[in-house]
């Protein structure tokens, strides 16, 4: 790779119950935590994606620093779903995977792919317009051009509304609409020069190798007609209509029609069920 200090494929493992990001506040503030953690750290990232209940970073550093950065954003996670959402023990549910080791450029571009296609696997999202990826931003010059704001010009309560912590990231980063700008974060000259050019980059995601997600024992056959966000927007209206606040008023008949009616109204899989309601698997596999 052209340099001793190591490139790793750093993710976090998929949630069996709840969400890490449960609606669009949830991925702002995830998305900036990315800042405040990479700066503590000093680690180099050259792309990553935010998915409703995991995500993945190409980063390059030591293990020791891949580890420190993922903890440093599991404290910040756990702190801000505890403030918002009341979920004290949020931050044990956080579980780091295997650090993958990159190992040569040809590696590289399909841990790229691999991290950037995320949204089309789980049926979200064309990834280049999904907003919570750094996809939209390479082969971009309208993207790259966006100036944004000098953090150091924004008053302090507003850089604490941004971040949702006391912490601040250094003043020489930029700020647009409340996000920080990806080319802030991510390397993307560095990633763009490994693809001949936007075309060999577009190509390289939708041809990824399907038989890698294999090997990698990625979940397979979760087919969802709808992504979690917007499940979880539904789920007021479909409590209301069972007459309870939430799942602590369910009880086995709520429960039974709760799961039959997320599968037959929003197609939801087993495991979309379980991630959204947290309710425990055991119970949720008897109606599928």
């Amino acid at each position: 790779m052209g340099t001793r200090i190591p490139c790793y494929h750093l993710f976090l493992n998929h949630l069996s119950s709840g969400l890490l990001f449960k609606d669009r506040e949830d991925y702002l503030t995830g998305w900036n935590r990315i800042l405040l953690c990479q700066s503590k750290v000093g680690i180099v990232i050259y792309a990553f994606a935010l998915m409703s209940n995991h995500f993945h970073f190409l980063i390059r550093g030591t293990a020791e620093q891949a580890e420190e950065f993922f903890s440093h954003y599991q404290k910040l996670t756990a702190m801000y779903m505890q403030t918002k959402y009341g979920e004290q023990a949020f931050g044990r549910k956080m579980v780091m995977g295997d650090l993958v080791l990159i190992d040569s450029p040809d590696m590289f571009r399909t841990e790229v792919a691999y991290i950037l296609r995320n949204p089309l696997k789980a049926r979200i999202s064309n990834p280049f317009h999904y907003e919570w990826s750094s996809c939209f931003v390479y082969f971009n010059p309208f993207c790259q051009s966006v100036p944004g704001i000098s953090l150091k010009d924004l008053p302090i309560s507003k850089r604490r509304s941004i971040f949702r912590s006391r912490t601040f990231a250094p003043d020489q980063y930029h700020v647009f609409n409340d996000r920080i700008v990806p080319m802030d974060i991510v390397d993307y000259e560095y990633v763009e020069k490994l693809f001949d050019n936007s075309i060999d980059f577009f190509e390289a995601i939708r041809n990824w190798n399907t038989e890698r997600d294999v090997w990698r024992n990625r979940d397979e056959g979760e087919h969802n007609a709808y992504d979690d966000e917007f499940i979880v927007g539904k789920l007021p209206s479909v409590y209301k209509e069972l007459g309870i606040a939430d799942n602590e008023e369910l009880d086995s008949v709520m429960t039974q029609l709760l799961i039959r009616g997320m599968k037959k109204r929003f197609g939801c899989s087993k495991k979309q069920v379980i991630r959204v309601t947290g309710i425990p698997e055991d119970v949720v596999k008897k109606y599928f």
